[in-house]
């Protein structure tokens, strides 16, 4: 009697219509979860997942683990690869960041550099909510929102040799909040 992964290595029929039916489910519930409830991306993942498994059926080693465990490791790289792609195609990739649920975290799911960004993102948001109202203010109007030296003094009532200073103190204090997290790298230029 020939295992269940020797029969899907013959690409046999019914036994991946037992494979998918066994673990259709719990994989889609899995994958919807890491997109986020995102439908389109959670049924373009899932496709993927199978389609991989398909092609690379001979590469599961019996040895290693069970089918299972191999068929969620395919859906854990290939949710990380959606991530991946969401992130090239923001840009900065800023936003996108921001979307990853805290809960997808654990380093198989979301790669390295995007658990380093959302660290340091909440390191910034935290040392901006430290920083009195005003200077938080002027920091996001020049560095987040762009607006020039002129359009934050028209914006506040005060004039560009006011925000100007402000914008210093304000740069000068963020610093001294982030160094301890960024030590002596970043910490040295304007945000």
């Amino acid at each position: 009697m020939k295992s269940l992964y020797e029969l899907l290595q013959n690409r046999d029929a019914a036994a991946w219509d037992e494979f998918y039916e066994a673990h259709v489910r719990e994989l889609y519930g899995f994958v919807f979860r890491l997109v986020r409830g995102d439908r389109q991306a959670a049924a373009d993942v899932f496709q993927d997942i199978w389609l991989d498994a398909i092609s690379h059926i001979g590469q599961f080693d019996p040895k290693r683990g069970e089918l299972r465990s191999w068929l969620f490791g395919i859906a854990r790289r290939r949710v990380a690869q959606h991530w991946r792609q969401r992130l090239a195609r923001s840009g900065t990739g800023a936003a996108a960041r921001e979307e990853i649920p805290l809960e997808l975290l654990d380093g198989a799911v979301v790669p390295d550099d995007v658990i380093e960004h959302l660290e340091q993102a909440a390191v910034v948001r935290a040392s901006l909510l430290a920083l009195p109202p005003e200077r938080r203010q002027v920091l996001i109007d020049k560095y987040v929102e762009e607006l020039s030296v002129a359009q934050i003094a028209a914006r506040t009532g005060k004039s560009p040799k006011a925000v100007e200073s402000l914008l210093s103190r304000a740069r000068e204090q963020f610093r001294t909040l982030l160094r301890w997290y960024f030590a002596d790298t970043k910490c040295r230029n304007d945000p």
